[in-house]
Parts: structure tokens; C-alpha cells; sequence
């Protein structure tokens, strides 16, 4: 109960321990041998470049985490690889996730922008939806101030959807936190608060699995990619 109250208040809350060494190696193998040598720095869909996500999606330790936070049912709606290297080290400025990954096109009042990101369709949903989704980040890595960690603003997932001038003004005057995890942790956010990374200082691995999960149902004219 503790855990739920943090994150719905805060926005974002750690969980140690979601997989084991056993399974960080076999992950980081898989990725080696599926994801191109030129993309190893991220990929999206990755479940379908690597159907043993499936299984680490829906495994007991974030079932039994997501129905503690969420008592509804919910689905695996995208996956996402990041990584972060000295031959890919980026910044991230501060952003909410607010695009959702669906098969067709289909102009519905509320959902827009529309976008295509390599080869899917993407739009923005109502607000309702992104406050019905959660995303669960499996660091196969340590990741801390060294290597770029993720940073969030605390309770911003609160505030619905924000403009750039409403980013730019949050990000300015309130405090950040650095999401420092260990390999083997998961970091389970809103997709709304707001978050960033910096150029890692010392880089090195920050390998990422992201898992997105929606608790609601979209218009039965959308289908969730």
C-alpha cells in the first residue's frame, strides 16, 4: 500500500531486484545477437525483435507489482530498447511521453497529432488515456549521475498535459530527483512526469528495457500497434 501512495503521489517509484543476474545476462546476449550492430544504441518493438520480452513483460515480479499499484486489467501496449555508450551519448531535455504506438490512422476528435515513427503510426491521445498507462523501465545495467540516469520532477505527472513554455517554466524553478538503480531494478513511472537525462560523465553501458502498458481500451475504430 506504501508503494501505490508513492507512486500515484509521486509519480514514480524503484523496484529492486525485478530480474536476476541470470536473466540480465540473457537479455544483454539477446540483444547483442538480434538488434543491428549500427542500432545497438536503442530500438522500438522490440518484443517482436525479441519475443522473450513477452515473457519478461508478463512476468510474476511486474504482474504482481503492477496489480498491487493498479487492480484493473492491463496490456503490454510497446517495447523499447535504449542504451547509452561513448558512441552514443546523448542528452535527453526534459519531456513527457504523451504518443502512443496504434495499427491505422483514424481521425477521432481528441487524438492528434498524428506521426509516423520508423514505419508505425503514432498519435497523441486524450489526456485520460496517458493517465491510464505506466511504463516500467528494466535497467540491465547500473545506472547513477556517472552514466546519464534517467531524472524526473517529482509530481508533474499531475499536471496533465504541458505546453513547452509550461515545461521550460516547471523545469526552471522546481527540483529534480536522479533515479539512481542498480542492474536487475526497474523504475515504474508515469508516462507524464516529467523527465530528462544528461550526457553521461563517465560513459559506459546504460542498457534499458522499456515497457509500456496501458490499463484502459482505445475506440474500438483504434487498435493499439
Amino acid at each position: 500500500m506504501e508503494d501505490y501512495i508513492i507512486l500515484k503521489q509521486q509519480g514514480y517509484i524503484i523496484v529492486n531486484n525485478v530480474i536476476s543476474c541470470q536473466k540480465i545476462e540473457y537479455f544483454k546476449s539477446e540483444i547483442a545477437k538480434n538488434i543491428q550492430s549500427d542500432s545497438l544504441h536503442g530500438a522500438r518493438h522490440l518484443h517482436k525483435i525479441i519475443p522473450a520480452i513477452y515473457d519478461l513483460a508478463y512476468c510474476s515480479k511486474i504482474i504482481d507489482n503492477l496489480t498491487i499499484f493498479f487492480n484493473a486489467h492491463f496490456q503490454l501496449v510497446r517495447a523499447l530498447y535504449f542504451d547509452k555508450t561513448s558512441e552514443a551519448n546523448w542528452s535527453v531535455a526534459w519531456h513527457q511521453d504523451k504518443t502512443i504506438a496504434v495499427k491505422e490512422k483514424v481521425n477521432i476528435p481528441g487524438f492528434e497529432p498524428w506521426s509516423i515513427k520508423q514505419g508505425v503510426i503514432h498519435v497523441q491521445p486524450p489526456v485520460e488515456i496517458m493517465e491510464n498507462m505506466i511504463t516500467v523501465r528494466i535497467h540491465l545495467d547500473d545506472a547513477d549521475t556517472e552514466n546519464g540516469a534517467l531524472r524526473v520532477i517529482p509530481k508533474s505527472h499531475m499536471l496533465g498535459i504541458l505546453t513547452p513554455s509550461q515545461i521550460r517554466d516547471i523545469t526552471a524553478n522546481q527540483e529534480y530527483v536522479t533515479c539512481n538503480v542498480e542492474a536487475g531494478d526497474a523504475l515504474i513511472m508515469s508516462p507524464l512526469i516529467l523527465h530528462s537525462s544528461l550526457k553521461a560523465k563517465n560513459p559506459k553501458h546504460r542498457r534499458v528495457i522499456h515497457l509500456e502498458y496501458a490499463f484502459c481500451e482505445l475506440p474500438e475504430c483504434l487498435s493499439w500497434y
